[in-house]
């Protein structure tokens, strides 16, 4: 009985520790202040590496710049360029403004007698002016005639503004048999005069070309589709015919006045 006293002792005991429903305890609470709430997310401009964004766009300025300076090269470079070719232009038109203005032409008259011109249409003399020309004679076809002959002429001095004119009815020849008794390799021989005739009426005049020497001592050849500035006289042609002869102008060629010297030849 003693055991049995002793335990219900024990669980008075533990029935007196327990909590009941007016012993509740309090349970501690942390003061509102004292409780740490997360940090606000920073705004978005704050969350952006700048220093990166300030590299990249430098780079990007960089470029740009590098673009434009490049364009601006380039640009710079085709400006001078056209300026130089133009200065080429100018300097080529300078170099050819006297040579245009020098040029020949023919002249078919109603009598039939033709006649060279050989102008110089500029404010300056040219000299040591040289024509080349053919006379062809009794024309069979349009490239074949019965007499041919070939003309070489000096003009020493071509004055400015001035035209300078050969008259077929002056021009005379020998046949190509006779010349070649005459010409003895660097001089025709003494009495050679004796073996002229005159030339029957041509019936055209074929210009290979006309040689001069302008005012800065250029030597120029004018054809009847270039003029340019040469070192050596281009190759004359022949005409086909059944006899061949050498020409002589006689006399001095007729001398006129241009009606102005503003006439520029295509050049």
């Amino acid at each position: 009985m003693r055991d049995s006293g002793t335990a219900r002792q024990v669980r008075l005991r533990l029935a007196r520790q327990r909590t009941g429903p007016n012993r509740v305890r309090a349970r501690e609470r942390t003061p509102r202040s004292e409780v740490q709430e997360p940090a606000p997310s920073p705004p978005w401009w704050r969350r952006i590496h700048w220093t990166h964004v300030g590299a990249v766009l430098g780079a990007l300025v960089a470029l740009v710049g590098l673009i434009f300076t490049g364009a601006a090269t380039y640009y710079q470079a085709a400006v001078t360029n056209d300026q130089l070719d133009q200065s080429r232009e100018d300097e080529q038109y300078a170099k050819r403004s006297q040579a245009m203005r020098v040029f020949y032409w023919v002249e078919e008259p109603a009598d039939g007698h033709l006649r060279l011109h050989l102008v110089n249409s500029s404010p300056d003399p040219v000299s040591d002016a040289d024509v080349y020309f053919g006379a062809p004679v009794g024309s069979m076809t349009a490239v074949y005639s019965d007499l041919y002959v070939s003309y070489e002429q000096r003009i020493p001095y071509l004055p400015p503004c001035s035209d300078t004119i050969l008259d077929s009815r002056h021009w005379l020849y020998m046949d190509e048999g006779q010349y070649d008794k005459v010409y003895a390799g660097t001089h025709l021989l003494p009495g050679w005069e004796k073996s002229l005739k005159p030339l029957p009426t041509p019936d055209a005049v074929w210009v290979d070309g006309l040689t001069f020497y302008d005012r800065d001592g250029a030597w120029w050849q004018r054809t009847s589709t270039a003029l340019e500035q040469v070192e050596v006289a281009g190759p004359r042609t022949e005409g086909q015919a059944d006899h061949y002869g050498w020409g002589y102008v006689r006399g001095t060629p007729e001398l006129k006045a241009t009606a102005s010297c503003s006439g520029d030849q295509a050049g």
